[in-house]
């Protein structure tokens, strides 16, 4: 009964994750972390969530595991996330900030495909991201002698990539 009660709530925080725009792959990665907690709840013998329930677990898998950083952090940031959402807290999600401006030379091409993004069914934050990397990449094409598509090549995409610090 407990793992019923457990996978329900995975079910409706995932589904909710969903319709703030997640993709299936920051999904997945969502589910296997709640996975583990769940497991971690089942030998524990917790049979509802609580704050200190979460914190144990990140203890415990601290302990267990020798994940780097970014791998703890997430998973502190899902549950996090999870303990925000079952409180019923006004949930806080990234929102992507751009702090980048468009030159003026590629604006027109940007706005037309940013809008056939739209068009043909991207989830708003999708389209968010892909105006900043974009924008990101067109201001240093810019900054580089680069005024009009036609002008990129290999040499000014390998410069751009080159330049990104959060290459993946």
């Amino acid at each position: 009964e407990a793992i019923i009660h457990w996978r329900n709530q995975q079910s409706d925080f995932l589904k909710f994750l969903k319709d703030k725009g997640y993709s299936k792959s920051s999904l997945g990665h969502y589910r296997g972390c709640l996975d583990d907690l769940i497991r971690y709840a089942n030998a524990v013998e917790a049979t509802d969530y609580t704050p200190e329930l979460g914190q144990s677990y990140l203890e415990a898998i601290n302990r267990v595991e020798d994940f780097c950083n970014y791998t703890y952090q997430f998973k502190a940031t899902v549950i996090r996330r999870f303990e925000q959402y079952l409180d019923g807290e006004k949930y806080e999600f990234a929102r992507l900030r751009c702090m980048y401006i468009c030159p003026d030379e590629f604006k027109d091409v940007l706005t037309q495909f940013l809008q056939y993004m739209e068009d043909i069914g991207y989830k708003p934050l999708t389209i968010k991201g892909y105006r900043c990397k974009l924008t990101k990449m067109l201001q240093y094409f810019s900054m580089n002698g680069v005024k009009r598509l036609e002008d990129i090549d290999a040499l000014a995409l390998q410069g751009a990539y080159k330049a990104e610090p959060n290459k993946k």
